[in-house]
């Protein structure tokens, strides 16, 4: 009976959880997509939570590569991606269900495992960040949280709520289910414009990017208005020779061609950077070489060590590569330099089925949009093209086989205190964690020792 309770609890928290992320698009399951899994592994010790979790990361990206819940499907190159990203987060899972479980844990509090998840996703940062906060992508209301303590806050309350909600034992629990859903369907409703100075911009979108079809899109984007274009990264490569940029300058400044921004390789030795740059009116700008490098780029490539930013048509636009996204410090650095007021995020993701990879590595612009207070334009070669204005919301996003992305979105920033303070909430999440630990010890030693008659 215990089997079959785990099993359909594993169940249904695989098919939430693959719902509630990109591509699934329900986020208000992302509060308790892990609460039945939670709730039957509950003091069945470490080894139950650690491989329930696990299961339901595995059979999350199962489904996942399915397509089945997904409107635009593809089999791609194969699932081997979309399997590495659910088996990093399924670290984060596995770990933190499996501390839920364990008896000596009994009597901490469920903020206490909040606190645990959200520092666990910290942990990935060294590898490949993960986190549960990207269900939330479209919440404009709550990517205000994540200017007040970033993508980790955010990700706080999801983890909080699915170990509250996963200690409730009512008869009541379905209609608390359908209450957390509706309120968060709610909050999802609500939808505000930036105001302010507002420009036209674009996103390149090319997988297999070559003169005719970058040319072509490019074009396109200046006939649409645009002032500024951002190509898919290393797209530049297809039209330079060495680090020869001249093709790129000469396309730049034939009449009517708007600005773009494209990344191509340096001549630095022993091995080139991938850089981005500014082209515009037959000119190049100041070069921006992405420091951090994804995979097996670290073999192809160096990094760079500082941030840029350059003049363009509406102030000074901060340049940021791909990977960087990923990262809050990087995108906390670029922004903060003086003038800039856009971020132009060239990428390119590795193929996966229904360009699963592609969707998430989007979900995070809105957040660092959200968090910096800035607007972004993301092109990226296969799909999930993006423009975020300066509160999150999404102004334009392409989908599979689209080629260009138009836009008109605010530039004028705003102040948020997480631009100020930075990654705050993590060190208040080792704090929370120190105290759950003195609080479960002070209750422990305020009990009554038995006594043997």
């Amino acid at each position: 009976m215990r089997i079959a309770q785990l099993l359909l609890a594993i169940a249904a928290s695989g098919l939430m959880l693959v719902l509630a992320l990109p591509l699934g698009e329900q986020a208000y399951l992302g509060w308790f997509a892990f609460a039945p899994m939670l709730a039957v592994v509950r003091g069945r010790g470490f080894l139950s939570g650690f491989v329930g979790g696990l299961a339901v990361c595995f059979l999350a990206a199962f489904l996942s590569s399915t397509g089945i819940f997904y409107a635009h499907r593809d089999s791609g190159p194969g699932p081997a991606w979309l399997f590495t990203s659910f088996g990093l987060f399924g670290f984060i899972v596995s770990l933190a269900s499996g501390l839920w479980a364990d008896r000596s844990t009994a009597k901490l509090p469920t903020w206490w495992f909040a606190a645990v998840a959200t520092l666990l996703e910290a942990v990935l940062l060294f590898q490949l960040p993960a986190h549960l906060a990207l269900t939330q992508y479209r919440q404009q209301i709550v990517l205000q949280v994540a200017s007040v303590g970033g993508i980790w806050l955010v990700s706080f309350l999801l983890w909080w709520a699915n170990f509250a909600i996963a200690t409730i034992r009512s008869k009541q629990l379905i209609a608390i289910y359908i209450l957390v859903g509706f309120i968060s369907l709610g909050l999802g409703a609500i939808y505000f414009s930036a105001s302010g100075h507002r420009i036209t911009v674009a996103a390149v979108q090319a997988a297999d990017p070559d003169t005719k079809s970058l040319t072509e899109g490019q074009r396109e984007a200046s006939r649409q208005g645009a002032v500024l274009a951002v190509w898919p990264e290393f797209s530049g490569i297809a039209m330079t020779a060495g680090a020869d940029t001249s093709e790129l300058r000469k396309l730049s400044g034939e009449p009517g061609i708007a600005p773009f921004v494209t990344t191509f390789e340096d001549e630095a030795k022993p091995k080139p950077r991938n850089v981005s740059a500014l082209f515009s009116h037959g000119a190049m700008s100041e070069t921006y070489a992405k420091r951090k490098l994804f995979g097996g780029e670290t073999n192809m490539h160096s990094s760079g060590d500082h941030a840029v930013s350059v003049p363009y048509a509406a102030g000074n636009l901060g340049l940021v590569i791909c990977y960087d996204s990923c990262f809050p410090g990087m995108i906390r650095e670029t922004a903060r330099m003086p003038g800039v007021n856009l971020l132009a995020l060239p990428s390119i993701d590795p193929p996966s089925s229904h360009s699963f990879v592609s969707a998430m590595h989007a979900a995070y612009t809105p957040f660092r949009a959200a968090e910096e207070g800035i607007a972004i334009v993301k092109g990226d070669g296969f799909a999930y093209s993006v423009i975020v204005d300066p509160w999150g919301a999404i102004v334009a996003m392409a989908r599979p086989g689209d080629r260009v992305l138009v836009g008109n979105v605010s530039v004028e920033r705003h102040g948020t205190l997480y631009a100020l303070l930075g990654d705050w909430f993590l060190w208040a999440s080792g704090l929370l964690v120190l105290a759950g630990i003195w609080r479960a010890r002070k209750a422990t030693s305020a009990e009554p020792a038995s006594t043997v008659e």
